[in-house]
């Protein structure tokens, strides 16, 4: 038997890491090569995204310690240890990390990046040394790993969620009137203003869709960007499968989430990323090769000059099937 904790940030409404989570199930299920059992650390037990799951209670530290004792292994997954992260989320995290390693447990991470901003040097270093192996989602964050410690248990992979490319025959990839845009945006109080400002220039001559991706946060910001614009409409997901038929009708995405850009990808649908975060700007230099436009930039300009045209022959599928498989034979899932 396999038992396997997944460690993420998981159940809380954020449509990117549920995302993230139904993939990587499924992959665990298709490569491991013995009959798996998986736990999941979750933070809302009535919203449950996958069956046949023991969900195990975020806070309750008690039930935590008695899974990790059973498990044998422990799997993060998602951007935990990066710039963007509260104080308490990084030292819950670093806690299950080292709760993991005091019981003799397999630590991995994957689809990971250690974002190199705050973090501190020391920390970089224990996250990287102490793993048993670590699969970052991006190839700038594996060469900078790589400059401190030497070691071969550090690969890239792509993103996990790449692994649904081509899910739709439809594509928009050369249209030069873009009628209808989806607009993915992460609340940022600071960029509110700004962000309004654009976004009502952008309503002058192109219909604009809103699709919050974190439901709590991101709702409640984007209404406060909206209530002037007529020209618009909000979109709300409800189950992550059903994804495609929010975009079915969008020309043109914009977003400053990272899963935005790899939905889009995904779609087969030209879009432009904006950002100054540095894991999504070490994302995009690393997949597509150019780094995004900050707000600001973005606003001033054309929009033309920053749009990204997905790689219809790209062969992410293979690159994360791959992946799997030598992980399998490893015994890390």
């Amino acid at each position: 038997m396999n038992r396997v904790l997944i460690v993420g940030y998981f159940g809380f409404g954020n449509f990117g890491d549920e995302w993230l989570l139904i993939n990587l199930i499924k992959l665990i299920k298709k490569f491991s090569k013995n009959k798996i059992e998986i736990s999941l650390l979750y933070n809302n037990n009535e919203y449950k995204v996958i069956n046949n799951i023991q969900y195990i209670p975020r806070w309750k530290i008690f039930w935590l310690i008695k899974t990790i004792c059973k498990v044998d292994k422990v799997i993060y997954c998602g951007g935990l240890f990066q710039d963007y992260s509260s104080v308490f989320s990084f030292l819950y995290y670093l806690f299950i990390f080292f709760l993991s390693k005091l019981f003799f447990k397999k630590v991995i991470l994957l689809n990971t990046e250690f974002s190199f901003r705050k973090i501190p040097y020391f920390v970089r270093y224990i996250l990287s040394y102490i793993s048993d192996f670590v699969v970052f989602r991006n190839d700038i964050e594996l060469k900078k790993i790589k400059k401190f410690i030497n070691k071969n248990k550090f690969i890239f992979s792509p993103d996990i969620c790449y692994i649904e490319e081509n899910i739709v025959e439809k594509n928009k990839l050369f249209l030069k009137n873009f009628k209808k845009i989806g607009l993915i945006i992460k609340s940022e109080k600071k960029d509110k203003d700004l962000l309004k400002n654009f976004c009502e220039s952008l309503a002058k001559k192109h219909h604009l869709i809103f699709i919050p991706f974190h439901l709590e946060e991101d709702y409640k910001f984007i209404l406060g960007i909206t209530k002037d614009i007529k020209n618009c409409e909000i979109r709300v997901w409800d189950r992550i499968e059903n994804y495609k038929y929010i975009f079915e009708d969008i020309d043109l995405v914009i977003t400053s989430r990272l899963h935005g850009v790899v939905l889009s990808d995904n779609l087969k649908l030209p879009f432009i990323c904006f950002s100054e975060q540095e894991k999504i700007r070490n994302f995009i230099l690393s997949i597509y090769k150019s780094y995004p436009p900050t707000l600001n930039e973005l606003r001033i300009a054309s929009l033309s000059d920053f749009i990204i045209y997905p790689n219809l022959k790209n062969n992410f599928t293979t690159q994360i099937e791959e992946t799997f498989r030598f992980l399998a034979t490893l015994k890390y899932i």
